[in-house]
């Protein structure tokens, strides 16, 4: 069963088979200038695009674990010193009371 074209072209050729660029289209794409609307415009160059991620992974490898992981090892940090400094403050009330 053959379906109609909806290019108005007959059914006998399939739309796999045309060419979606002619051929002196396809040379002018090559050259930096496109037809868009029957008027050829010239493509811009492709600009080289800066990698922020090489600046932060010399700085800390957790970094490129996302935002979760760095905030829980900040928070542990936290509590190890906040534990510390208890342990420390009340080090004399276990020793005067045990």
């Amino acid at each position: 069963m053959c379906l109609p074209s909806l290019t108005g072209r007959g059914g006998n050729q399939a739309a796999e088979e045309e060419p979606l660029l002619n051929s002196n289209d396809h040379e002018a794409q090559k050259g930096g200038t496109v037809m868009i609307g029957g008027k050829e415009v010239k493509k811009k160059p492709k600009k080289k695009r800066k990698n922020p991620a090489s600046k932060q992974e010399s700085e800390d490898p957790l970094d490129q674990l996302g935002f979760g992981i760095v905030a829980y090892d900040s928070m542990m940090r936290q509590f190890s010193w906040l534990f510390l400094f208890f342990s420390v403050l009340m080090a004399p009330s276990i020793y005067y009371f045990g």
